[in-house]
């Protein structure tokens, strides 16, 4: 099934039909996605070849109260209204013409999407909450980040989402590894460049 929906993915990929939700489901067949754990999503998208060799940033966003309201996500209960995630996680990556795209698995807003476009229509002005946006480089994110999903278990040990079919996430740097309690303090400068959403706006213009 992988590998037809990857041929799929191919030649969806430039198309209009690829941002449909055709399109979008044949892509998530075609690459490790699991509902709820966009943080191993991106950890995964990062290395796919699927994405151009170009710069890339995986950003997580979340609060000082560790809850963010994005528009225009899938698993909203009305086209009009927020999700309130605890935290969420996406990644921009270089397109043509040298400039930022974001790919997140749960926008409506297509994939990839220009950066301009999906800041400005995901983080709605005025924001009910101030938004902290953490960037790092993909490298980085990719050798140093690690889940136990410790994280998606309720205190009776059941799973809060189904977890992801293939293995949790070991990191290959211990000496830097990038904790869950790391990633959600949005005061610690431990981990990446900690920016407000008029900064990360420029920053990816």
């Amino acid at each position: 099934m992988a590998v037809q929906a990857a041929a799929v993915f191919s030649m969806l990929r430039y198309s209009s039909v690829y941002e449909s939700e055709i399109g979008l489901e044949c892509f998530k067949l075609s690459m490790n996605y699991a509902a709820c754990y966009c943080e191993e999503n991106v950890w995964h998208l990062c290395a796919d070849p699927a994405l151009p060799e170009t710069e890339k940033k995986v950003v997580w966003v979340s609060s000082d109260r560790q809850i963010c309201p994005l528009w225009c996500q899938r698993s909203a209960a009305a086209v009009d209204e927020p999700v309130w995630w605890d935290y969420h996680v996406f990644l921009l990556a270089r397109g043509t013409g040298n400039q930022w795209q974001v790919w997140d698995f749960d926008t409506i807003l297509g994939m990839p999407v220009a950066s301009g476009d999906y800041f400005s229509k995901t983080f709605r002005q005025p924001m009910p909450v101030q938004p902290v946006f953490r960037v790092m480089d993909s490298a980085y994110y990719r050798d140093a980040f690690a889940s136990d999903r410790s994280h998606m278990k309720s205190a009776d040990g059941s799973w809060l989402a189904e977890p992801p079919v293939w293995p949790p996430i070991i990191s290959k740097e211990f000496s830097k590894e990038l904790s869950f309690a790391d990633m959600l303090n949005m005061r610690s400068h431990k981990h990446g460049e900690l920016k407000s959403l008029d900064e990360v706006v420029i920053f990816f213009d």
